[in-house]
């Protein structure tokens, strides 16, 4: 009986080391539980404490800002609030995500000692949970607090500043028609005498004298200049003023510029009638009746093959020496009489490059015609088989002589740029709804050559005589001798831009009564207006105003501080008139400043 007791005892001593061993883990895990829960707390109070810093530092950098730039006060006071409300959001946030992950840290460790759990362990966890909520929901709280605080204050500085504002620009409202009202009373006597009645009448009245009247000033003839920049001239000297007005005025049109240019345009555009007219007669057919002109007749009547002169066997031999690939006859959609309109090595200007190439390659290149269809198609072959090498100055050579010594014959050279338009098939142009290439083709086989080309130069020469004659009259009688490129010059460019514009202008005008026909065309005027064209929109549209910088860029420094110095003088003297003016609200401004 005694041994059962035996085992008795052992087994009462090993569940008491057991319980102790439990109870001592038991012990542990509450000191382990009891110390995360004081760092859990101690780390929310820390970040209390950096909340409340930050929103500290927060608020007086809005008070700052607020004070610094009191111009955007509204739009300072709305970021402000917005990084304030943003900065106390992401630190509930933050406080939120800290007491969760503190809590699960305490979960997972009750989880690694299963062994041990109990409701202890559950308690403290539970203490530790609601500890920290407290302390996150104390710390909203007071980051919240803080939030309202500044906004109150902003919001007060705000309607101070919008309310002493609004109270200044009153009482300027008021000042100012009180000034003026002063102003026109101080003169009223005055004006009386000189036979005015009021103030307003006299403005009128000087009003109606510089848009009427011409202002005479160092020899130069100006007109009302029209200048956005007029208000700002009222703090400038008349010598400020010069100064500014010469780059302007230099652009200006008076009525005698005027009056060249439009009698230029008119009268080159009576040569484009009467003396260019057409290249010959047409007796019959839609144009029957219309007179050529008598230049182009003339001209005409010249020809190498039956004159007898030096000129006439020069271009003879010259004929026979300055053989080119390009004047076969026989290459398909190629006729004799249309030939040279159809290869581009016979065009007076695009010849020096294609017949050119042309001639060193021993190829044509050019359009062939299909008369079913009405199409000019471009096309290159090679004619000379055995072509010798040739260098590109014999090459030039050749191309010159070549071109000289078909000038004069019956067909002449088609005129600068025609074989390139031969090749636009668009267009359904007169009764039969031919092409633009067609109308070019017809144009050149019912006579308008080089020839007729030369001829239609008289009209935008009439121009450049008369104008150019008139402008460097002008500018040496104004300037003297002085160097000057007139076609660069912008005043003088737009002027012959202008009369070219009323002689294009003439010339379909001459179309029109000569019933649309293509033979009325003046292309050396065309090719003039373009000219002037290109440039002149250059310059309006890139470089007006960086030319403008230039010149007054060129002003000295010594005058440029002149010219501040001249506004600043007469803008501290009306300051001292109005200074005795009472304007308490503006006070209030300057002292929140």
């Amino acid at each position: 009986m005694k041994k059962p007791v035996v085992i008795s005892l052992k087994t009462m001593a090993l569940l008491d080391r057991i319980s102790q061993i439990i109870r001592s883990n038991v012990s542990d895990i509450s000191n382990n539980i009891s110390q995360t829960g004081q760092a859990v707390v101690e780390t929310a109070m820390g970040i209390g404490e950096a909340v409340t810093n930050t929103t500290l530092q927060a608020t007086q950098t809005v008070v700052d800002k607020v004070v610094e730039t009191k111009e955007a006060v509204t739009n300072t006071t709305i970021q402000a609030t917005q990084t304030v409300v943003d900065k106390v959001v992401e630190t509930k946030e933050a406080v939120t995500n800290t007491t969760i992950q503190a809590t699960q840290t305490v979960v997972d460790k009750v989880v690694e000692t299963k062994d041990a759990v109990t409701n202890t362990t559950i308690q403290a966890t539970q203490t530790v949970v609601e500890t920290a909520t407290v302390v996150g929901g104390s710390i909203t709280e007071a980051a919240l607090q803080t939030t309202q605080t500044v906004v109150g204050s902003v919001v007060g500085v705000t309607e101070a500043i919008s309310t002493t504002v609004s109270e200044t620009g009153q009482t300027i409202v008021k000042i100012i028609p009180q000034i003026y009202q002063e102003g026109c009373g101080a003169v009223a006597e005055e004006l009386t005498k000189i036979g005015f009645t009021d103030w307003h009448s006299f403005v009128d009245n000087c009003q109606k004298e510089l848009d009427t009247n011409v202002i005479k000033s160092q020899d130069w003839v100006y007109h009302k200049i029209q200048n956005p920049f007029a208000h700002y001239e009222s703090i400038l000297t008349d010598e400020d003023i010069e100064k500014i007005r010469t780059y302007d005025a230099q652009y200006h049109w008076d009525k005698f510029d005027y009056a060249f240019v439009g009698s230029s345009g008119i009268l080159a555009s009576l040569t484009d009638y009467f003396l260019v007219s057409i290249p010959r007669t047409i007796n019959t057919g839609e144009y029957g009746g219309q007179v050529g002109s008598p230049i182009t007749a003339w001209l005409k009547k010249y020809n190498i093959n039956t004159s007898d002169d030096w000129f006439a066997e020069w271009a003879q031999h010259l004929e026979e020496t300055c053989k080119v690939p390009y004047d076969a006859t026989n290459m398909p959609g190629m006729s004799p009489s249309s030939h040279r309109l159809q290869s581009l090595g016979h065009d007076p200007v695009l010849g020096f490059i294609f017949g050119v190439l042309d001639i060193m390659r021993g190829t044509i290149t050019g359009f062939s015609y299909d008369k079913l269809s009405g199409h000019h198609s471009i096309f290159s072959d090679v004619t000379w088989s055995n072509n010798p090498q040739i260098g590109l100055i014999e090459a030039i050579l050749r191309q010159i002589g070549h071109l000289i010594s078909d000038a004069f014959t019956p067909m002449g050279l088609p005129a600068p740029f025609m074989t390139l338009v031969q090749g636009i098939n668009i267009g359904s142009i007169g009764a039969e709804g031919k092409t633009v290439g067609e109308v070019a083709r017809w144009m050149y086989l019912n006579g308008y050559d080089l020839r007729h080309f030369l001829v239609s130069g008289i009209t935008p020469a009439t121009i450049e005589l008369v104008l150019r004659a008139y402008i460097m009259l002008r500018h040496y009688s104004e300037y003297g001798e002085t160097k000057f490129i007139l076609g660069s010059h912008p005043k003088y460019r737009s002027m012959l831009l202008a009369a070219h514009s009323i002689a294009a202008l003439g010339n379909v005008g001459k179309i029109i009564l000569m019933e649309g026909n293509p033979l009325a065309i003046n292309e050396a005027q065309w090719l003039a207006l373009i000219r002037y064209t290109i440039p002149s929109v250059k310059y309006w549209v890139f470089e007006q105003h960086h030319l403008r910088l230039e010149y007054l860029n060129q002003m000295k420094e010594s005058e440029w501080n002149m010219l501040v110095n001249n506004s600043d003088t007469i803008l501290e003297t009306v300051a001292q008139e109005t200074d005795s003016l009472a304007m308490p609200g503006l006070g209030v401004a300057i002292a929140l400043g």
